[in-house]
């Protein structure tokens, strides 16, 4: 069973890897002015991975769990190492 700070890791190619930091929702403009805008929120701000808590559990695609437990190695690894990021 995969956890990370005892949570349940639920890894499915369902789950999106990446998705906009922002994105503007329908709002009553035309969906021309929305493509457009959300283009440029895209731009100027990119992406980031994408990880959803539900239900006491945490849903991932399987690159994004892998880029995590590679986070938390390194992280285990300095503090063992007594070296600080300070």
């Amino acid at each position: 069973m995969n956890t990370i700070n005892g949570m349940h890791v639920v890894v499915s190619t369902l789950a999106p890897e990446f998705v906009p930091v922002l994105q503007m929702a329908p709002c009553g403009c035309s969906e021309k002015v929305l493509a457009e805008f959300n283009a440029w929120l895209l731009e100027r701000f990119g992406m980031r991975r994408h990880v959803l808590i539900m239900g006491g559990q945490i849903v991932m695609h399987p690159n994004t769990y892998a880029f995590f437990r590679k986070e938390m190695a390194l992280g285990q690894e300095s503090h063992s190492n007594g070296s600080s990021n300070a």
